[in-house]
């Protein structure tokens, strides 16, 4: 999915900022940046400034899932049928139509809690 990310979001007029990752042994448990837990959304609302009612969680596992909840955001979950986020896509196109779609109708972007 990211191999040609940079691509996609020129033609597609996007722009993705930053990637976070928990450096982290999956072994320590606790450590908040480590998915579901929402230290690494915490971090990019610091360096971005994000709005997080306008935010979505984009992902392939269930972490990614339950990081988006946790978070109160919504996910799509790409390329993964055993993982139901708030959305599917097979592809990062489609995971940019699903988000411009809520965009363009106006859509609520944040769930309610």
């Amino acid at each position: 999915m990211l191999r040609d990310k940079d691509d996609r979001e020129k033609r597609g007029g996007g722009r993705i900022g930053a990637f976070y990752y928990c450096p982290t042994s999956q072994k320590r448990r606790g450590c908040p940046c480590r998915k579901p837990n929402t230290g690494m959304i915490e971090k990019a609302v610091r360096d971005f400034d994000v709005d997080l009612g306008r935010s979505w969680v984009v992902g392939d596992s269930q972490a990614d899932a339950d990081l988006a909840k946790n978070a109160g955001l919504r996910s799509v979950i790409v390329r993964n049928g055993a993982v139901k986020g708030d959305y599917n896509a097979d592809d990062f196109y489609g995971v940019l139509r699903i988000i411009r779609g809520h965009a363009r109708a106006g859509a609520p972007l944040r769930l309610p809690q």
